[in-house]
């Protein structure tokens, strides 16, 4: 573990290297919430447990693994 800090807070962080693509929101989650902008990712919860906080570095903002999709597949 690590310790990241985003916005002036502190966050334990295990990092990861993956492969991201977008997808489009407003749909339902497989955890039963609807899917929002800038909150809501799409995760394999064998690798990324659901409710796991996530910061992107490179979109600069941290969502929350609510979702998992066909296409998503270990650290895809």
């Amino acid at each position: 573990m690590e310790k990241i800090t985003v916005n002036g807070k502190t966050y334990n962080a295990k990092k990861l290297n993956v492969v991201a693509t977008a997808y489009c929101g407003s749909q339902k989650t497989s955890t039963g919430g609807w899917a929002k902008v800038k909150h809501t990712i799409a995760v394999d919860p064998r690798v990324i447990p659901y409710g796991s906080k996530i910061y992107i570095p490179s979109l600069g903002f941290i969502g929350v693994a609510e979702d998992c999709g066909g296409a998503i597949k270990n650290k895809k």
